[in-house]
């Protein structure tokens, strides 16, 4: 990937003059100052959010997403190592299966969220989110065993995602392969452009379809491919955005940090207690004033990040995570609110900059459509894993 020329320079991903010569609008996403992580330039829309939102829920969207973290853990001892860096149950995983789950630090606050690929009994690969890729390696380098082996491959892999109801027939006659038996959570292998291609049944929009991992010399000729298709059209990350808000995925670094651990988010579903990990003992140990919650409003107008949640004019939990819903057009958030106002239903007024908007508390997935889980062409209230 190109090297940015100082500090200030967002990093760019192999399809950066692409989207340039596209006419997306490109933005810096990502980064941490303060540890000298810079900010990737990456495409926020195309034609516009919403437009590119419903393509993907109608038909199918293609979104870079090359800004990832990937390694590789290889090694002997890679199985057991991993086991205690990560949440999820690690032993279980059959070779072409991946898992969810979480890396904690000693007090059991989330470092970082990720999925775990079993490539071999002794080879793993580990997705992890662009900002924090460098402090990941470094702390997976310093718990794993001596002869477990770590390589950073995400400078040299590319990543894009083929996102909906009707791409498994596009990424099956394009890459020529058979997907009819890929479950969801399930990975295949193939040989594409001379190069080793992995398709991997996951991503982050509640709709059917596939991540793919190949190396960035072929990235703008497979990018390049699926526009040979006219029902696929480029996604940004706006849409990538309000399509996995829609579906109550979380997003590290609004929904998740190192202050919240797994019982906060109601993320224990992604974690195993009966293995030892790390975080394990601060997290039995663990109690929380406020709980995640999916909150619906009544009307058309966008919760913010940081808007303050009231009960009876009380401050009583925060947003998180905030957006117009464009399948439901109305408003939806994610945000941490005390216990007792966490029941289904419970009226609660979220204060914007400039207006008061209520909502209720109410169940995920807020959009209950998606296909994610479902057979190809079928629609299914599912949704992550």
């Amino acid at each position: 990937m190109p090297t940015p020329k100082s500090i200030s320079d967002p990093l760019k991903t192999p399809l950066f003059d692409w989207h340039v010569s596209h006419h997306a609008l490109i933005s810096p996403f990502g980064g941490l100052p303060a540890e000298n992580i810079l900010p990737w330039a990456m495409p926020i829309q195309y034609t516009g959010i919403i437009a590119e939102h419903h393509h993907t829920r109608e038909k199918v969207s293609i979104f870079d997403t090359c800004h990832m973290g990937e390694f590789f853990i290889e090694g002997a001892q890679a199985l057991s190592d991993l086991e205690r860096i990560v949440t999820c149950r690690i032993k279980s995983l059959a070779p072409g299966q991946c898992r969810y789950g979480y890396i904690l630090n000693n007090q059991a606050g989330i470092l970082d969220d990720t999925i775990v690929y079993k490539l071999s009994d002794e080879k793993f690969m580990m997705v992890v989110n662009s900002t924090t890729c460098q402090l990941d390696r470094l702390w997976i380098e310093q718990h794993i065993s001596e002869s477990t082996r770590l390589k950073d491959i995400s400078s040299s892999t590319a990543k894009i995602d083929i996102q909906g109801p009707f791409s498994k027939n596009i990424i099956q006659k394009l890459l020529n392969v058979n997907l009819d038996s890929l479950k969801y959570f399930h990975f295949i292998q193939i040989h594409f452009m001379n190069q080793d291609v992995i398709i991997s049944r996951t991503g982050y929009t509640g709709e059917w379809g596939c991540e793919l991992y190949f190396p960035v010399s072929i990235a703008e000729k497979v990018w390049e491919l699926f526009f040979q298709e006219e029902s696929v059209l480029p996604a940004g990350l706006g849409a990538r955005d309000t399509l996995r808000l829609e579906v109550g995925y979380p997003l590290y670094g609004q929904d998740l940090n190192e202050s919240i651990n797994p019982k906060v988010c109601n993320g224990m579903s992604f974690v195993d207690l009966e293995k030892d990990f790390i975080g394990q003992a601060a997290l039995n140990l663990s109690e929380s004033e406020y709980i995640l919650v999916a909150l619906l409003c009544e009307g058309r107008r966008s919760p913010r990040h940081d808007d303050k949640i009231t009960f009876n004019s009380k401050e009583v939990g925060t947003v998180t995570s905030g957006s117009f819903s464009p399948s439901l057009k109305r408003g939806i958030a994610l945000g941490y609110v005390k216990k007792e106002f966490t029941p289904l239903e419970t009226p609660l007024v979220i204060q914007g900059e400039k207006s008061a908007l209520p909502a209720i508390v109410t169940q995920l997935p807020f959009y209950k459509e998606g296909t994610a889980r479902g057979k190809f062409g079928a629609k299914s209230s599912g949704f992550g894993d």
